[in-house]
């Protein structure tokens, strides 16, 4: 196993890997819903109608999609880059990714969130494409983590640290409520 430094430079790129997917998928339900014609709000965990519903019953389908669409994205091309160069300090746009749509999947045990909602919207059982989603971004980080032989060490701090900053944006989001727009 390849002993891949876990330093304040990669815990500070991890942090900043954890707020830029949150807010980027965010704001794709934000960007989505205004283009629709719904008037969006976003915070730091959220992007809904200000009036509490969408124009359209298609809309809330469209705009639940839109921020998976946009970490899925992400998760490529991340995967593409990492493919051609190791730069472990680009890993965490890629982790994060599997970390935050895996929890999703989590989540929508008691609550279902965007692949879930969109499942059941299709018929198709309410864990269908949360855990395509999850497996598919899952495959991502195990090959490049076996492509650079990334230590279980180095998985389980980058773990943390994703865990740790996912969790900040969560609580800050539940207890502040602070709309980014």
């Amino acid at each position: 196993m390849k002993e891949t430094p876990v330093n304040f430079k990669y815990f500070l790129m991890t942090a900043f890997a954890v707020l830029l997917t949150f807010e980027l998928h965010e704001l794709c339900h934000y960007l989505v819903g205004e283009c629709l014609g719904n008037k969006m709000a976003m915070t730091l965990n959220s992007g809904y109608p200000l009036n509490g519903f969408y124009l359209s019953d298609w809309h809330y389908t469209v705009v639940s999609a839109a921020g998976p669409l946009f970490t899925i994205l992400q998760a490529l091309v991340f995967y593409f880059i990492l493919r051609k160069k190791d730069n472990y300090f680009l890993y965490p746009f890629l982790f994060t990714c599997f970390f935050l749509r895996f929890s999703a999947m989590v989540i929508s045990l008691k609550n279902p969130n965007d692949e879930a909602r969109i499942s059941e919207t299709l018929g198709i059982g309410t864990f269908t494409l949360p855990v395509m989603v999850s497996l598919l971004l899952y495959f991502l980080v195990h090959k490049t983590s076996r492509q650079y032989n990334y230590s279980n060490r180095f998985q389980g701090f980058t773990t943390l640290i994703v865990l740790l900053f996912y969790s900040t944006i969560i609580l800050t989001d539940k207890y502040f409520h602070i709309r980014l727009v």
